[in-house]
């Protein structure tokens, strides 16, 4: 597996905290392919998001994880988005839609290393082959309005509850940087920068389609409350006609 990654020099230190990202794999190998780690080996707040070779997607944080159905298709673009609130819970959307349920996790302090985008440093066969970009990482649990909201746009960087955020856009001989902090990462084992022109247009058309499904959904919850009105019945009579006296003629 791919070796290669980001250091970013960021930590999520915050109990609730939103991690997203677009990815686009060239193939997904057959074991993990860990695309966002802030992790040490045994900790009780390591924190892996890992798209499997046996079409799942892994998400851990310490001794807690879901692994829901998920294949991400070599050479299309998904987003994805991992949220964990004060409570300890946690979930995850994929292209705006939930994947998972609220689920218990835990309220443990983060592993205390830096953030690493592409694969884990004391693993180094499990990296991801692929290409990524707009990683965001945030100190709040945000809400699926929110994440759909902003998922097909760049953000300024001073957003409300934005820490980190990696547009992975800068290419030539620019280091990645981090557009909240101000403060340059560095490819690590031959990370580079490659362009997909398609990639604005895709990520229009997984947006569109979102937020098309949303007000479908809207919609349909509207129509499902409209039908749980209770009927009102009205009291007052027809009036009386006197059939003898229509005039036909």
């Amino acid at each position: 597996a791919n070796s290669s990654s980001i250091d970013t020099g960021a930590k999520i230190t915050s109990t609730a905290f939103t991690v997203e990202m677009w990815l686009n794999p060239t193939s997904i190998e057959s074991g993990d392919n860990v695309v966002f780690a802030q992790d040490i080996g045994g900790d009780k707040g390591r924190f892996n998001i890992v798209p499997r070779g046996n079409g799942t997607l892994f998400a851990q944080v310490g001794d807690n994880s879901f692994a829901p159905s998920c294949s991400l298709a070599a050479g299309e673009w998904t987003h994805i988005a991992f949220v964990r609130n004060e409570r300890g819970e946690a979930r995850l959307w994929v292209n705006g839609a939930p994947l998972t349920n609220w689920t218990l996790f835990n309220t443990n302090a983060l592993a205390a290393s830096d953030i690493v985008l592409g694969r884990q440093h004391r693993n180094k066969g499990t990296g991801f082959n692929g290409l990524m970009s707009d990683v965001r990482v945030w100190s709040v649990a945000r809400g699926e309005d929110e994440i759909v909201a902003d998922m097909g746009r760049r953000l300024g960087g001073r957003e409300t509850g934005l820490v980190s955020y990696f547009r992975l856009d800068e290419g030539g001989e620019n280091p990645p940087r981090d557009a909240v902090r101000a403060v340059a990462g560095a490819f690590v084992n031959g990370a580079c920068w490659a362009h997909d022109a398609t990639f604005p247009d895709r990520m229009a058309r997984i947006v569109d389609a979102r937020k098309e499904r949303a007000l479908e959904k809207a919609v349909a919850e509207r129509i499902a409350d409209l039908a749980l009105v209770p009927p009102r019945i009205n009291v007052n009579p027809l009036p009386d006609y006197d059939y003898d006296r229509l005039d036909y003629a």
